[in-house]
């Protein structure tokens, strides 16, 4: 059958790349099984995995062939689909260069590419010998989009040969059940923690697989993560340290710095030295800074941490550093260990966390601050009374998943790869 013979394909194309990745192989690899696994996530995180070609015995198998219109030049095919003809999508929108040119030269080059789309899309219509379907979506992220400008040059065409018009109306999918059959009874409320949570609207399946399931998965000891982690407990450290009247001593914070990185980095890494001396930079120009502030109230003493509660549950909020202000309100700072970006202070944990502040005791004045790890330096979080119920309400969805036991998968062609339990999920 058509099935099988597309079934041995794929099969004789996973030995031949599994053959090449071992022969690119170290002689003392410990575990081959996983370097090649690894090896096809990498593939498919770049992208990479059309590179795999039909192999000459298989053009002959019936089935679908995408390809760029470039690539179809000097090809036919019994039938044609050539979506996408709306405005901006086909022909792409053009893209600025980085070189103003001249408006006459400018020009020139606009109509040059225009007479290369035209000659595009005759190309792509003159693949077809028996059926050619043409398409264009009516709306794109919800607004109405206009007809591509390359159909004007074949309407007259079209109405004068009687071509049969249909409008596809989505009817609503009907994917196959793919979510987890529950394994009790709806629970009325859940309890979960604020990682637990993010996780499950990133991807309610990988949720199921690593807290519901437990399945076992490789740590993750990169030493990018090690260091934002030895970063965080240094941090938290030193307000500890400042809030209790201390000073530091010269060299105790690259003391502190050597203790943690030596917990939860890992060992005999060709580049540990590289990042273990920039972790240290980091957590000393974050002490010069921190160090130089007023104080922002009184330390909050024990466990710093907040609940977001819902009809579903509960959401439990582990605060980098909380204060209580002279005033009796409450000074929050949340640590990022990524680069400043006009977007930070708009994401929705930030919201979720203002909520459960407000609700807590101080909670009457509330300040928000995120502090960067790779400078030391803070930004204001500022309230935004018009927006914020909508980033919380993304919160109470995911935990009414939770409860419902709701855990259909998420596909993403950037997040898929990486995910531990990527081989055994049905996405």
């Amino acid at each position: 059958t058509i099935h099988a013979r597309q079934s041995r394909l794929a099969i004789h194309q996973l030995l031949l790349l599994a053959r090449e990745h071992a022969q690119r192989l170290s002689p003392g690899e410990e575990n081959p099984q996983r370097a090649f696994l690894d090896h096809v996530r990498r593939l498919l995180a770049a992208q990479e995995g059309s590179r795999m070609r039909v192999q000459a015995d298989a053009e002959g198998i019936e089935g679908v062939r995408l390809m760029t219109v470039h690539a179809s030049k000097g090809l036919e095919f019994p039938v044609v689909f050539l979506p996408n003809l709306a405005k901006y999508l086909f022909p792409s929108r053009a893209r600025a260069g980085m070189i103003q040119l001249p408006e006459e030269i400018g020009a020139a080059s606009r109509s040059a590419e225009a007479d290369e789309d035209t000659r595009l899309f005759f190309v792509a219509l003159s693949r077809a010998r028996d059926y050619l379907v043409l398409s264009r979506p009516l709306n794109v992220k919800g607004k109405p989009r206009e007809p591509s400008q390359l159909l004007n040059l074949i309407a007259e065409s079209l109405q004068s040969g009687g071509v049969k018009r249909l409008e596809w109306k989505d009817k609503g999918r009907r994917d196959s059940d793919t979510s987890a059959a529950p394994l009790s009874p709806p629970r009325e409320r859940v309890d979960v923690s604020l990682p637990e949570v993010e996780q499950y609207m990133r991807c309610p399946r990988q949720y199921y697989y690593d807290r519901v399931l437990r399945l076992p998965k490789p740590e993750d000891k990169g030493l990018y993560r090690s260091m934002q982690l030895c970063l965080r407990e240094v941090a938290r450290w030193l307000r500890s340290e400042l809030a209790a009247g201390r000073s530091i001593p010269p060299g105790e914070m690259d003391a502190k710095i050597d203790e943690i990185w030596n917990v939860l980095a890992p060992a005999d890494h060709i580049h540990g030295d590289l990042f273990h001396m920039r972790a240290r930079d980091m957590a000393n120009r974050i002490y010069a800074v921190t160090s130089s502030e007023p104080a922002q109230g009184h330390a909050i003493s024990g466990t710093q941490e907040l609940a977001a509660d819902f009809p579903a549950g509960r959401i439990r909020i582990k605060l980098d550093h909380a204060a209580e202000t002279p005033e009796g309100g409450l000074h929050i700072e949340r640590y990022d260990g990524g680069r400043p970006s006009d977007g930070d202070q708009t994401k929705p944990r930030l919201a979720l966390i203002r909520q459960a502040a407000k609700r807590s005791p101080g909670g009457e004045s509330v300040r928000i601050k995120l502090r960067y790890l790779s400078t030391g330096e803070t930004r204001d979080v500022p309230e935004q009374p018009r927006w914020e119920p909508a980033r919380v309400a993304q919160y109470e969805k995911a935990l009414e998943g939770i409860r419902d036991e709701d855990f259909a998968p998420n596909p993403s062609p950037d997040n898929c790869p990486g995910c531990p339990f990527f081989f055994i999920c049905p996405r």
